[in-house]
Order: C-alpha cells, then sequence, then structure tokens
C-alpha cells in the first residue's frame, strides 16, 4: 500500500478512536447521571416506606382512639341512664312527701277545726 493510504487509514484510525472517546465519555457521563437517579429513587424508596409505616401508626392510633371513644360513649350513657333513673326516684318520692304533706296539712286542719273548736 502506499504511504497516503496508511496515512489516511492512521487518520481515519484516530478519529474513530476520538469519536470512540467522545462516546465513551457520554456513556460514563449517562452511566454517573443513572446512578445518580438510581440514588434519588432509592431515597424516594425510603421515604416511601417511612411515610407508610408512619400511616399505619396513624390508621392504628385512630382506630385505637375511636374503640376508647365508643367505650367512653357506652359508659356515658349508661351513667346518664343510672341518673335518670334516680332523678326520675327523687321526683316520685318529692312527689309523693308533698302529697303525704298535704295530707298531714289537711288532717292537723281538720283536727284544729272540729276537735279544738
Amino acid at each position: 500500500m502506499s504511504q497516503e493510504v496508511i496515512t489516511y487509514l492512521q487518520r481515519l484510525e484516530q478519529k474513530i478512536d476520538e469519536k470512540f472517546n467522545q462516546v465513551n465519555i457520554k456513556f460514563n457521563s449517562m452511566d454517573e447521571k443513572f446512578e445518580q437517579v438510581d440514588k434519588r429513587f432509592d431515597q424516594v424508596e425510603k421515604r416511601l416506606n417511612s411515610n407508610e409505616k408512619m400511616l399505619a401508626q396513624l390508621i392504628e392510633l385512630v382506630t385505637v382512639t375511636n374503640q376508647r371513644l365508643k367505650h367512653l360513649e357506652t359508659k356515658a350513657h349508661k351513667r346518664f341512664d343510672t341518673l335518670e333513673h334516680k332523678v326520675s326516684r327523687i321526683e316520685s318520692d318529692t312527689n309523693l312527701l308533698f302529697k303525704e304533706s298535704t295530707e298531714t296539712k289537711r288532717d292537723i286542719h281538720f283536727i284544729k277545726e272540729n276537735v279544738l273548736s
């Protein structure tokens, strides 16, 4: 082969090597970016896992709180019913006492009128 062909092939090889190096640099840059993206995905996944755990804890806390509120509500209703029953008995006793005191007053008045007159 002639010297020109060899020189041409050498330049062509050099250009191919340069292009290959440029492509290789770009691939390395892309690899770094992919690694960064992968790290970000890992961070996001960790946050999501953490948020899922916190949400599960919150749901459990709300469930327990609702159960406690239901228990307290039931207890309050029982106390109110008991109190209502006691108030009703007191009213009944008060009415009976009023009736008896009225009758006693009437009897005293009758005795004063008829016996002492």
